[in-house]
């Protein structure tokens, strides 16, 4: 019997098993090996962080999921993988064969390597951690987050407004190497400036940190930030597996994939989302919409190489609909050059995202 192997379980081996649960495979094994029983659904961090949304709201149990589609749920880690061997090690010392593995891991935290992080700072990668991290920053006496990109400013607000919310006076602090959501262009980056400085969060923009200890955050400008809980979050990290397993990565460490989402040198190994960095598409953002489009072309191509059928590609569109929350249920909507905030865009992207996780119940 065939064996598929799905690594990790995010948005794209959750549509896999959606759809298994619709079209049961009988002929063909197939296990899913997660470090967590749980998905955190990144979509909804910033309502929890908030407040709006309970943690089991914002949660996928993979391992009911696993048995509705027949699929054996392994809670353990990759460590190695052996792609001339076709086979995985486990973190428990498991071995595992297969016929065709795909990678659905998601990414790192960017420096989260780096020494004064990892003795001060917390992560919310893996997403399992997020909620344990939310909990114990937001209520913090001196908050920091590092990263001023999509994730930094939607959780800087949503603790904002947390604390507002409880009668916390001492603000949260974001620092940034740059303009608040800068990669979203001007307009973007000008009306997050507009509406963060009617709250009570501190800005610190266009600075780098120099150093830090167990009290200040010292920066290039001569500041230096008080804090006592800092949360990391800047930017996609790559896992070291797929550079240690000598497969082809971008620059970065990324698994480089064709339009097919195959590895070129081993057509049996698959992988989709943050893991993944497209060699014709090489600069697509690492977010959650491109992860679900790219799900119904892995699900078919993995089938289908198992079938020695012709695959498809996955031809990413320019414009993508993207809405990042602001607190106090008001949000900012970018698609293309449009850029809208206010309480429309916030209903608009709860309904997107309770629906979507209905579709799991």
């Amino acid at each position: 019997m065939k064996r598929i192997l799905l690594v990790g379980g995010g948005h794209v081996h959750l549509y896999f098993m959606k759809q298994l649960i619709n079209n049961p495979i009988k002929s063909i094994e197939i296990f899913l090996v997660s470090p967590s029983t749980y998905h955190y659904y990144s979509g909804m961090f910033s309502g929890f962080a908030e407040g709006l949304y309970y943690a089991e709201e914002i949660r996928i149990n993979l391992e009911k999921i696993s048995e509705r589609a027949n699929v054996r749920f392994i809670r353990d880690s990759i460590i190695k993988l052996a792609p001339n061997e076709n086979s995985v090690t486990t973190k428990n010392g498991e071995l595992i064969k297969y016929d065709v593995v795909s990678f659905d891991i998601g990414s790192e935290t960017l420096g989260n390597d780096h020494p004064d992080f990892q003795t001060h700072a917390r992560f919310i990668k893996p997403n399992h951690r997020f909620t344990r991290t939310i909990e114990a920053v937001r209520s913090a006496s001196k908050p920091v987050i590092v990263g001023g990109g999509a994730a930094g400013s939607e959780i800087s607000l949503a603790i904002q407004a947390w604390r507002n919310k409880q009668g916390l006076e001492t603000p949260v602090s974001i620092i940034t190497t740059s303009n608040l959501l800068e990669s979203e262009g001007k307009n973007a980056s000008n009306k997050l400036h507009t509406y963060m400085k009617a709250t009570p969060v501190k800005r610190y923009t266009h600075v780098k940190i120099n150093s830090m200890d167990t009290r200040f955050i010292y920066l290039n400008n001569n500041d230096k930030v008080e804090y006592d809980k800092i949360i990391l979050l800047t930017g996609a990290k790559a896992s070291n597996i797929f550079k240690e397993s000598d497969l082809r990565t971008d620059e970065r460490g990324f698994l480089a994939v064709q339009n097919s989402l195959q590895s070129r040198e081993y057509a049996n190994i698959f992988g989709a989302g943050d893991c993944v960095t497209l060699l014709d598409h090489p600069f697509l953002p690492k977010n959650g919409v491109y992860a679900v489009r790219q799900a119904p072309v892995l699900y078919k191509n993995v089938l289908r190489f198992i079938k020695g059928q012709k695959l498809d590609d996955f031809i990413p569109n320019d414009k993508f609909l993207s809405i990042l929350s602001l607190g106090n249920k008001r949000g900012l909507l970018l698609y293309g050059k449009k850029v809208i905030a206010g309480r429309f865009p916030w209903r608009l992207k709860n309904y997107i995202d309770k629906k979507y996780m209905a579709s799991f119940k």
